[in-house]
């Protein structure tokens, strides 16, 4: 392995401080490192692949590129920690800094080119994790620019955004791993407002996933449902997220007015999280052996079998009694508000409380009335209807002064 990084070495030791400084300042000089590292660099790089198309066996090639890593981490280190740079004017610096890039340009293409073989609880070399993480600052900040002002869930963005943003500040100890997964990862957040966006996997998934959604009157914006399926897909395993989800889920059954209406929502959860291919190797959180689709469908199989199975005739379809009322609408929304005002219904989840209510109850002129209706006539009262409210509350009483 020395033998191999042996040139581009001996080269490094040649690019003293002192020589850059000779360069920087002569009118006439020409500064030949950058051309014989450009070719010492493509040398190694061309070596590495021949020895790896020599090796049959994938335990060896794994090893032997562990061994390049190691090499590799240790040249780079040792140059970027040359001793005298702090006191590099500018040209030098751009001369010293130029070398740098070129350097850090082979980690990236030993990354992305062996990520197979990789090691991917390596650190990165110390100031190349400092190089990495303002890359990263600028991928997030990028994203903001361009997701921030769509109709994406801005709650759900600064969840995917918040573990690479810290991981930026903080790059020290950034592991192949890591840089691999949150650079892949920006790129393909970067692409969500293209058209077609990302990979013909994710617009497909997303065509059946919205049809079906829409199937169960539950539209959700385009970008957020890509959202969601490349964070599946990348296996975005934090608990902010998953409790996300879980929570976000939560809100659209409590809408629903019958446990047969959240069953059927539920189930077509549950097949959506058994359809989502994880993306092989990649991982947010790579100390957790469960997936962000797998917690997410243990709680909807958790709900499901929670819920009691409808009760049925002898046709076998689902029989729903409802009671009667000679209320509309608006005048059971301004009932079940005075209700709770009053402190006799002590429920105070009105979201719950609209879901049984339509679950139990026909209005005058309707066997099927929601939730969202119940919401909106409580939101907007007309005075017409507190009057009629108020009117059969007076009846009511004059019934009970006659008991």
């Amino acid at each position: 392995m020395e033998e191999y990084f042996l040139p581009i070495n001996l080269l490094l030791k040649e690019i003293t401080i002192e020589k850059l400084s000779e360069v920087a300042a002569s009118t006439t000089a020409t500064d030949s490192h950058l051309p014989s590292l450009n070719q010492v660099i493509d040398k190694l790089y061309q070596e590495i692949l021949n020895q790896l198309s020599r090796i049959h066996n994938n335990e060896l090639a794994r090893n032997y590129v562990h061994d390049v890593q190691w090499e590799l981490n240790n040249t780079i280190e040792t140059f970027l920690n040359k001793p005298g740079k702090e006191s590099l004017g500018a040209n030098e610096q751009d001369t010293f800094n130029s070398i740098c890039l070129r350097l850090t340009d082979l980690i990236d293409l030993i990354t992305r080119r062996f990520v197979d073989f990789l090691n991917p609880a390596t650190p990165l070399p110390y100031t190349y994790s400092l190089m990495a993480g303002k890359k990263l600052e600028n991928s997030v900040r990028q994203i903001r620019q361009e997701l921030t002002s769509s109709r994406i869930n801005k709650q759900l963005l600064e969840i995917t955004i918040r573990p690479i943003s810290e991981r930026a500040k903080d790059p020290a100890g950034i592991t192949y791993r890591e840089l691999i997964y949150f650079s892949t990862l920006c790129e393909n957040l970067l692409l969500l407002k293209k058209d077609p966006p990302l990979n013909t996997y994710t617009v497909y998934d997303y065509q059946v996933i919205s049809t079906q959604l829409k199937e169960m009157s539950m539209n959700e914006q385009k970008i957020n449902v890509m959202l969601h399926i490349l964070l599946l897909h990348f296996n975005f395993n934090s608990p902010e997220y998953i409790t996300f989800c879980i929570a976000n889920l939560q809100d659209k059954l409590n809408l629903l007015p019958t446990e047969n209406d959240r069953t059927k929502v539920l189930r077509l959860y549950l097949k959506l999280m058994n359809q989502v291919i994880l993306r092989p190797g990649f991982s947010l959180n790579a100390a957790s052996q469960i997936s962000a689709s797998k917690q997410i469908r243990k709680w909807v199989e958790q709900e499901i079998n929670y819920l009691p199975a409808p009760p049925t005739t002898a046709g076998g379809t689902a029989e729903r009694e409802k009671i009667d009322t000679s209320l509309s609408s608006a005048e059971l929304a301004v009932f079940i508000d005075v209700f709770i005002e009053g402190k006799i219904i002590t429920n105070t989840n009105k979201s719950k409380v609209f879901r049984i209510i339509a679950s139990l109850f026909n209005t005058l002129g309707s066997d099927n009335i929601s939730p969202n209706t119940l919401r909106s006539k409580s939101v907007n009262k007309k005075d017409g209807t507190i009057e009629k409210v108020r009117q059969r509350f007076w009846n009511c009483y004059n019934i009970l002064r006659a008991m």
